[in-house]
């Protein structure tokens, strides 16, 4: 979903081919509701932490069909 997208790449391109995916329209409207247990976090030296949504080294490895031994 929306985190695919974020990460750019094939990741990007593969969350836009699935059928009935709203990942687009997900997308723009900013993080989603499980940002704080499942995000990249932003930390300037000065002001809040921005938090947005990426994916897992698990997710990352299930979509490359990655197969460990």
């Amino acid at each position: 979903g929306r985190a695919a997208l974020l990460h750019g790449g094939i990741f990007w391109r593969l969350a836009l081919e699935i059928p009935g995916s709203d990942a687009l329209e997900r997308a723009v409207q900013g993080p989603s509701k499980d940002v704080f247990e499942y995000a990249h976090a932003l930390r300037p030296r000065h002001g809040p932490a921005y938090c947005n949504d990426a994916l897992t080294p698990r997710e990352i490895d299930i979509i490359c069909c990655t197969y460990k031994i």
